[in-house]
């Protein structure tokens, strides 16, 4: 996919981001893939937790029969989580879910220009050794962003609680970097790599 098609995908991804309700986010991502209604639920969570469907969905848009695969794809089912309210006046907040969902796709966008490349395999085990030994990893927080994520990450569902990151995709690519100085070292990462 080339840069200027990638960077347009990106703007639709953030114009539907911006949108503070789940309800809202669902009527704006149904208007960008040139829907009359808003997506159902699931199809809203699936794009705020995956990015490899938002990209696609929103890259597929104005081709009708792969964007109705899409939005009929039985794994769409799996990102029925439990909602208190479903219509598309849905008006609980979307902040955490939308955050971590564009700091995702932006580390995705970046990740992807580098044609989606991961770290050689010492620099990975360094960097999941660092982590493994870290007090900032925990399990992920019971909350619907993370419960999302995970259903997309399915490796392990502990997450840095310095940045938010699911540990074990952010220490895979190369454009990312430990949020945390090493001790002893304002210079370092805990990754044992310069603080950029």
């Amino acid at each position: 996919m080339k840069n200027s098609s990638l960077s347009g995908i990106s703007a639709i991804v953030k114009e539907v981001l911006e949108h503070k309700t789940f309800g809202a986010i669902r009527g704006a991502l149904g208007r960008a893939i040139k829907l009359s209604e808003p997506v159902t639920p699931e199809v809203a969570a699936r794009f705020l937790a995956d990015q490899t469907f938002a990209k696609t969905l929103i890259g597929v848009r104005s081709q009708s029969e792969w964007r109705d695969r899409m939005l009929n794809d039985p794994v769409n089912t799996e990102f029925s989580v439990p909602l208190e309210a479903g219509g598309p006046a849905d008006t609980r907040s979307t902040d955490s879910i939308a955050e971590l969902a564009l700091k995702s796709a932006n580390a995705y966008i970046q990740w992807s220009t580098q044609g989606f490349k991961e770290v050689d395999s010492e620099t990975l085990e360094r960097r999941r050794n660092a982590c493994l030994g870290c007090d900032q990893l925990k399990d992920a927080p019971e909350t619907l962003a993370y419960r999302l994520a995970l259903v997309v990450a399915r490796d392990d569902p502990r997450v840095c609680m310095a940045c938010g990151c699911l540990f074990m995709k952010k220490t895979a690519m190369p454009n990312e970097a430990c949020p945390m100085p090493a001790a002893g070292d304002q210079n370092s990462t805990r990754w044992d790599e310069p603080i950029l």
